[in-house]
């Protein structure tokens, strides 16, 4: 990649080198950093080579250092650059380990920074180790004293049930409780808690409690429906798949099928899988009735901010009563240590699989179902509540195109809350992180900027465009290319294309108005959008 310079003409700014190899992270990460008048992008690197050849280069004040990076890892590109340049080192890794902290470190490194820190934590490590100081974050400080005084955790003995103090701590952590909090509650010490509770994820995360949610009994019958999924991206695979079809990766035996969750619920099929969980179709034991389950991945329990943001989805779930809405019945966590949530089964398929099969939609066809999503986004908005991720995907619709065709927005897993939960703190956005998926991204969600409801309007335009044409309004060769293209380029009009010719203007002007680049030119409310809606006249 080339250097790109920054356009701020403050000499005064500290220098900024991005070497980082995800490139949405990286363009989050560039955009969260420019936004301060004190700090200067001068560069970014994607590989650790690249990272080397630019601080002799460019000699930026600070390099801020992932430790992941191909080729040349962070740790040993740090040790490179420390011996012909005077630049400071920030690590900035979702590694927390002890071992990669003291090796960086003894690297050279001047500071060391988790990815989830919030962004004024990251600007005030910057500051730290520009004027020649040192940058660790708390509970990482708390890791390093353990090992230099060798407390380092033993593997611990992987039981299949918790203790209950165990389970309390969970608890605790899923309700939002601070370390402090924690502490004061159990009389320990902070470091003692952060050791505590690293221990216990840890074995959770590790473990193999019979399967990976805490499930027993394993029975097989005619209407269980087999599954494998992906090892690496959970992604789901037919039974007869030894090989993913989407990153080549192995697949394994769903050891869940069969068997009974939380002691009452038989898990009858895998529904859909994806990077935080996976969901089941399941039946209570003595109720008999159908439910779906969503499963955090046991991957993700040794991360405190992961688990938080997993409880945020279902508190937020819980609040939003309304028939086009999935519901929520439970939430808890199963004597095994698996965070779960119970939803009401609803026999359905997604929106993006009807636009598959159909290729696209007519606006008769679409219209009782923009209506649809347009009631349950207004009603989650009213309760402070913004998706961040409308898609197809997302959007459940049965019995497509009769009478009681119903439609249901599902997935508010990167839920953003305006206003806070009563009685609780909402879980920060991670640091470098651009939650959605790019093609139905808003400006304003790619550049990474503060969110309100208007941006799940432009979504809305996005999945309206898509249903009717067949294509989203915006497309490119890769993730960076698509969002550069929602903050920069207009959206080709709809009138253009082979199908979007056949909708009148009225149409035609009411998708555009979706999607319009400044939020205050789009329609004030998914209220108002479905008023114009309504005033769609069928030929």
């Amino acid at each position: 990649m080339n250097c790109i310079t920054s356009e701020r003409t403050n000499t005064n700014a500290i220098r900024l080198l991005i070497a980082e190899d995800h490139e949405v992270v990286r363009l989050g990460l560039k955009l969260s950093l420019q936004g301060f008048d004190d700090l200067q992008v001068i560069g970014e690197a994607s590989n650790g080579t690249d990272v080397i050849d630019k601080a002799a280069r460019l000699k930026p004040d600070v390099i801020v250092m992932d430790v992941g990076l191909p080729g040349v890892d962070g740790i040993s590109a740090t040790n490179e650059i420390k011996k012909s340049c005077d630049s400071k080192v920030l690590i900035l890794s979702s590694h927390t380990d002890e071992n990669t902290i003291m090796a960086a470190f003894k690297a050279g490194a001047d500071g060391y920074c988790i990815k989830d820190s919030a962004v004024e934590s990251v600007r005030q490590a910057i500051h730290k180790v520009a004027s020649g100081g040192t940058w660790l974050a708390d509970e990482l400080a708390l890791k390093a004293f353990r090992l230099v005084n060798t407390k380092q955790f033993a593997e611990t003995k992987r039981y299949s049930i918790l203790p209950e103090n165990e389970l309390e701590i969970l608890s605790l952590i899923l309700e939002g409780a601070s370390v402090r909090e924690i502490a004061a509650n159990y009389k320990m010490s902070e470091m003692d808690v952060y050791s505590y509770m690293t221990q216990v994820l840890h074995r959770i995360a590790q473990g193999k409690f019979t399967s990976e949610s805490g499930a027993h009994q394993r029975k097989l019958s005619g209407e269980h429906e087999i599954a494998r999924v992906c090892e690496n991206c959970n992604t789901p695979q037919k039974s007869c798949t030894n090989e993913c079809t989407e990153c080549g990766g192995k697949t394994k035996a769903n050891e869940l099928i069969g068997s009974i969750f939380a002691d009452r619920y038989e898990i009858l099929s895998l529904l859909g899988a994806g990077a935080g969980g996976s969901v089941y179709k399941a039946r209570h034991r003595f109720m008999k009735n159908l439910v779906a389950i969503k499963i955090l991945h046991a991957s993700h329990m040794q991360e405190i901010q992961l688990m938080q943001r997993f409880s945020l989805e279902a508190q937020a779930l819980s609040k939003l009563k309304h028939p086009n809405i999935t519901t929520i019945i439970d939430f808890g966590i199963t004597s095994n240590g698996a965070a779960f949530m119970i939803m009401d089964y609803f026999e359905a398929v997604s929106l993006s699989k009807i636009i598959d099969e159909c290729a696209f939609l007519t606006i008769e066809q679409a219209l009782p179902i923009f209506k649809q999503i347009c009631d349950g986004l207004q009603f989650a908005h009213e309760q402070g509540v913004i998706h961040r991720d409308l898609k197809p995907n997302n959007v459940l619709v049965s019995n497509f195109g009769k009478p009681d065709m119903i439609v249901k927005i599902a997935d508010f897993g990167t839920v953003k809350l305006c206003k806070p939960l009563v009685n609780n703190n909402v879980v920060a956005t991670e640091m470098g992180q651009v939650f959605g998926s790019p093609l139905y991204m808003s400006p304003e969600q790619c550049r990474g900027d503060e969110l309100d409801y208007r941006s799940d309007i432009y979504s809305m335009g996005c999945l309206m465009y898509e249903c009717l044409v067949g294509l989203p309004p915006i497309v490119g060769k890769s993730v960076i290319e698509v969002m550069y293209k929602h903050m920069h380029e207009e959206c080709p009009h709809i009138g253009d294309t082979e199908q979007g010719a056949l909708l009148n203007d009225f149409c035609q002007a009411l998708v555009m108005k979706a999607l319009q680049k400044d939020k205050n030119q789009r329609f004030k409310s998914m209220s108002d959008l479905k008023t114009y809606l309504d005033g769609v006249v069928l030929d």
